[in-house]
């Protein structure tokens, strides 16, 4: 397993780096998928499967992980619906998510590297308490 990192510094390198590749896959499909919805609202969706990569877990053994993570982000968009047009918001909701579910994290310090993030500007501003 990779180390998790310790420190808010080091968890906006690791999710700067999530999201730069979830932001490329999103791009390499937009053309194909001209005329549907708009995919930003779906980057969430690798947020899972690279946090899993960061920390070497193979995500066909943990296959529990996604559909879990999946089901916390459905619960906060539909309580909060303005929240899903703020795509590198929900990302990183599910990035934590993940290792929240794979005990990795407490939910404290999820929070805490929340705030970091948008205090850096790499996370759209909260408007809300969905922490």
């Amino acid at each position: 397993m990779s180390k998790t990192p310790q420190t808010n510094k080091d968890w906006l390198k690791e999710i700067k780096a999530a999201l730069e590749a979830a932001w490329l896959v999103i791009k390499e499909n937009e053309e194909e998928a001209e005329g549907e919805s708009d995919l930003s609202e779906r980057l969430f969706v690798a947020a899972p499967v690279l946090a899993m990569k960061h920390r070497n877990i193979d995500f066909k053994k943990r296959n529990d992980v996604v559909p879990a993570v999946f089901t916390s982000i459905s619960e906060m968009l539909e309580d909060h619906p303005e929240v899903k047009t703020r795509s590198n918001r929900v990302f990183v909701h599910a990035y934590l998510d993940t290792h929240l579910y794979l005990k990795l994290l407490k939910k404290s310090k999820c929070e805490g590297i929340l705030d970091y993030l948008e205090s850096k500007q790499v996370i759209e501003t909260r408007g809300i308490n969905v922490g």
